[in-house]
C-alpha cells in the first residue's frame, strides 16, 4: 500500500524520509489518533533495483559505495512496506473521517409541526392523514417527505452536527397537487423526488430537484401520461439515474434522465402490459437496476423480477418470485446488498384467514437461497439493504406502532424487531440506509406529529 500521494516533488520527499526511516529499522508511517504522523514497525519490502542497492550499501562497504547513496532519494527511490496490524484510532493519511450513524437503542425523535392533512390513501398506517411517506439519506444526515391528505408535499431535512442529529429544515413546502404517492434519491447534488401529480387521479409524475434544504434546486421535468407509484426513481453505482412509469397502453418504461431530472433520451419497455401490473418498483444493484413488479395476469397475482443494466436492457431474465401461489401477491418491494451480491424481494399475501409477509433471499442472478414467512400479519412491505444484513419493516395493526420489522441475514436467517416510539399509531413509514446502517424513520401521531429515526439495532 502506498501512503504517498501528490506532486512528484512532495512523493520524492515522502520517499526519501521513508528510505531513511528504513535505514534506521522502520518502514513506515502511520498516522496516530491525535493526527501525527510517527514511524511504525514494519519491514521494508524493496523493488529488485532497491533490495540490490542496500546490499551494497551494508556497513563493511558504504565508504565505497557511499556516494551512491546521495543519488538513490532522486533516482531509484521505488519500494513499499508489507502491511502491519492497524494502531488503534489509526487512519490512512488520505482517507476521509467515516459518516456519523444514528445510535443503536436511543431512537432519535424531532417534532414535525405542520405536516397535517386530512386526506385518505392506502400504504401511510391507520390515521388516515398522510397518504405517503418517503426518506432518503443524504451526505449530511436524511431527508422527509410527506403527502398530505390534500396533496400538499411537506419537506422535512435533518443533519448531523458531530455524533448528534438534528432539524435542519422544518415543514419546507415542496409541491401541491400530488396524487398521493411519492420518491426520493440523493444524487450527490441534491435530491430528486418523484412526485405523482393530478387529484383525485394521477395525469402524471413531476421530477422536483431538491436541494439538501429541500429548497428548489432546479426546474421541476414533467412526465404527461408516466404513472407511477412509490420507489420510481434509482440511481446507480456508476451516476445514472433510471426511471420507470406505466403507459396508457399498460407497458411499463424505463428512461434515463439527469440528476435534475431531465430526460436524457429515448425510453425502453421493461415490462409488457400483458402481464397486468398492478404495482411496479425499481432499486440500484450495482451498476444495474432490480425491477419488480405485481402481475394480475395469469392469477394468482404473481411477484415477478428482472435485472436491467445501465442501458436499461434487461440482463437477467424475469423470474416469478412466488411460483406455485395459491393467493395473490401484492406490494412488492425489494433491496440488494452489494457486499454479498443478494437481493431481498418482500411481498405479502391474503389468504382466506389472514395477511402474510414474505421475503426470499436470491443471489445477483435471481437465484432463489431462502423463502421465509416473516409475519402472519403483514402488509405492504419496505426493505433497505446495509453492508451486514436487510432491514425490512412492513404495516401490521397488531402492534402499537402499527409498523412492524425484522433484520434478514444473508444466510437467512431472521431477527425479529420491536418498533416503540411513543407507542402511538404510525402516519407513515420509509426505510433507508446511510454509511451501510439502514434504518426506519416514520410519522408518529401525537398531537404535534413526530419523526422518529431509529437504526433498529436491537
Amino acid at each position: 500500500m502506498s501512503y504517498h500521494r501528490g506532486s512528484p516533488r512532495v512523493a520524492r520527499a515522502s520517499c526519501c524520509a521513508a528510505y531513511h526511516a528504513a535505514s534506521r529499522g522502520t518502514g513506515r508511517f502511520r498516522t496516530s489518533s491525535s493526527g501525527v504522523r510517527i514511524p511504525a514497525a514494519g519491514r521494508p519490502r524493496f523493488s529488485v533495483a532497491g533490495s540490490a542497492l542496500f546490499w551494497y550499501l551494508r556497513p563493511v562497504r558504504r565508504s565505497v559505495v557511499a556516494p551512491l547513496a546521495l543519488l538513490l532519494p532522486l533516482t531509484a527511490c521505488r519500494f513499499d512496506f508489507d502491511p502491519v496490524a492497524a494502531m488503534p484510532g489509526d487512519t490512512a493519511p488520505d482517507a476521509p473521517p467515516p459518516l456519523p450513524v444514528l445510535p443503536c437503542g436511543a431512537p432519535a425523535q424531532f417534532s414535525a409541526a405542520g405536516v397535517t392533512g386530512a386526506g385518505t390513501g392506502s400504504g401511510s398506517g391507520s390515521i388516515p392523514s398522510l397518504t405517503a411517506v418517503a426518506a432518503t439519506a443524504t451526505a449530511g444526515g436524511y431527508a422527509v417527505l410527506a403527502v398530505d391528505g390534500t396533496g400538499d408535499v411537506h419537506g422535512l431535512s435533518y443533519a448531523f452536527d458531530g455524533a448528534l442529529l438534528g432539524p435542519r429544515g422544518v415543514d419546507a413546502p415542496v409541491f401541491s397537487g400530488a396524487t398521493g404517492t411519492v420518491a426520493a434519491i440523493n444524487t450527490g447534488d441534491g435530491i430528486l423526488a418523484a412526485i405523482a401529480y393530478g387529484r383525485p387521479d394521477s395525469v402524471g409524475t413531476d421530477l422536483v430537484p431538491l436541494d439538501a434544504q429541500l429548497a428548489p434546486h432546479g426546474t421541476p421535468q414533467r412526465y404527461s401520461a408516466w404513472y407511477t407509484l412509490d420507489s420510481a426513481i434509482a440511481g446507480s453505482s456508476d451516476g445514472a439515474l433510471a426511471f420507470i412509469g406505466g403507459q396508457s397502453n399498460d407497458d411499463v418504461m424505463a428512461k434515463r434522465v439527469s440528476p435534475t431530472g431531465v430526460d436524457l433520451g429515448p425510453s425502453r419497455k421493461v415490462i409488457d402490459g400483458a402481464e397486468g401490473i398492478s404495482v411496479a418498483t425499481i432499486i440500484p444493484a450495482g451498476a444495474r437496476y432490480l425491477v419488480t413488479w405485481d402481475a394480475t395476469t395469469p392469477s394468482p397475482n404473481q411477484v415477478r423480477a428482472e435485472v436491467i443494466d445501465e442501458l436499461l436492457s434487461v440482463v437477467v431474465p424475469a423470474a416469478t418470485i412466488n411460483p406455485g401461489a395459491m393467493f395473490d401477491g401484492a406490494s412488492p418491494h425489494a433491496g440488494y446488498a452489494a457486499s454479498a451480491d443478494r437481493f431481498l424481494l418482500a411481498w405479502s399475501f391474503k389468504t382466506s384467514s389472514s395477511d402474510e409477509l414474505w421475503v426470499s433471499l436470491r443471489d445477483g442472478q435471481l437465484a432463489e437461497q431462502h423463502a421465509i414467512r416473516l409475519s402472519t400479519h403483514g402488509v405492504l412491505p419496505r426493505v433497505a439493504a446495509g453492508k451486514d444484513d436487510f432491514l425490512v419493516a412492513w404495516k401490521d395493526t397488531n402492534t402499537a406502532s402499527e409498523i412492524a420489522a425484522a433484520r434478514v441475514r444473508f444466510d437467512g436467517s431472521v431477527v425479529p424487531l420491536v418498533v416503540s416510539g411513543n407507542g402511538r399509531r404510525a402516519l407513515g413509514w420509509d426505510v433507508t440506509v446511510r454509511a451501510g446502517q439502514p434504518a426506519l424513520i416514520w410519522i408518529e401521531s401525537t398531537a404535534t406529529p413526530g419523526v422518529w429515526f431509529d437504526p433498529l439495532c436491537n
